[in-house]
């Protein structure tokens, strides 16, 4: 993430899932390379530091996108029964595209220029 901050195109917007306070220090520094930091994380796996916007460090440019909230978890998790599938995992299936374009639309919820898997 913050290799690429560097980069002139690389991204516009970073995405990290995590709710370890060690990313800390990459997302406050990306920040001051002119990218945007938005967090994916469950609620009681998240340090406060990171979930808690305010004080010096401003760590992030959006509302965490809590995964395990109803509605996000609605948009991420898709049931094999809907897509004609049988068998295996209770019916549920999560892939990496599922996931990327809920977090895009996610994002762009949030306000801001349009956000992308890349």
């Amino acid at each position: 993430m913050l290799h690429y901050a560097t980069e002139a195109d690389a991204y516009d917007v970073a995405v990290i899932l995590t709710g370890d306070r060690d990313f800390e220090p990459a997302m406050y520094r990306t920040r001051q390379k002119g990218k945007r930091v938005a967090l994916c994380s469950m609620r009681a796996g998240c340090n406060k530091a990171l979930s808690v916007q305010g004080g010096e460090k401003h760590l992030r440019d959006y509302d965490v996108i809590w995964l395990d909230d109803e509605d996000n978890l609605r948009e991420l998790v898709g049931r094999k029964e809907e897509e004609g599938e049988e068998g295996g995992n209770d019916g549920v299936t999560v892939n990496a595209i599922t996931v990327i374009g809920a977090i895009e639309r996610l994002c762009d919820g949030a306000g801001g220029r349009k956000v992308t898997g890349r």
